[in-house]
């Protein structure tokens, strides 16, 4: 629903694969890359990766911090939110 109100886009599984998808930018939804980067750069979160640490411990710990927990408005679910991070409650 949220994506045909604000994208007008069609229904389908190779929306997100067009190159105007690609090449168009959308806060929040234009991150595109592929699962063994994305895993890469998760992973030089917490450890190097490469000689490369991206973040160190203590800002591990403040972004895993939980601030916000309580009912989900769109899931019906409970929502926990870490600064940063959403995570399963």
């Amino acid at each position: 629903m949220v994506r045909n109100t604000t994208l007008q886009l069609p229904l389908g599984m190779d929306t997100f694969n067009s190159r105007q998808i690609h090449a168009a930018e959308i806060p929040g939804a234009a991150g595109i890359s592929e699962a063994r980067a994305l895993a890469r750069m998760y992973g030089a979160c917490v450890a190097e990766v490469d000689g490369i640490r991206l973040i160190n411990d203590d800002t591990v710990r403040k972004v895993r911090s939980e601030y916000s927990r309580g009912p989900g408005q769109d899931t019906g679910g409970g929502v926990c939110m870490g600064n940063g991070i959403h995570e399963a409650p």
